[in-house]
């Protein structure tokens, strides 16, 4: 997920196009141990001028984002030219 979505300062690997759509499978996301996978020590996820949707593979909110009381969930840094889009999604302890 990080790799998706996180375009700011320490980027992912695998940034979703502008007006794209990520699809998360069923699961709970969590930074690692070490924090590789996350943005910041205090934010797991850090978005700039990106646009697009990011979803649940079902409706259900079954994909859940865990902050484990420690960091900020979602960062949003402006959407540029379009509109970013949480569907069927679950934040928690963030």
């Amino acid at each position: 997920l990080f790799n998706k979505v996180s375009n700011f300062a320490f980027i992912g690997n695998a940034i979703m196009p502008l007006g794209d759509t990520t699809v998360m499978a069923v699961g709970e996301y969590r930074c690692s141990g070490t924090g590789e996978n996350c943005q910041q020590p205090t934010k797991m996820l850090y978005t700039d001028e990106l646009y697009g949707e990011l979803k649940c593979i079902n409706d259900e909110a079954t994909c859940i984002i865990d902050g484990e009381e420690t960091r900020q969930i979602l960062h949003v840094e402006g959407t540029g030219a379009g509109k970013l889009a949480l569907r069927a999604t679950t934040f928690k302890d963030g």
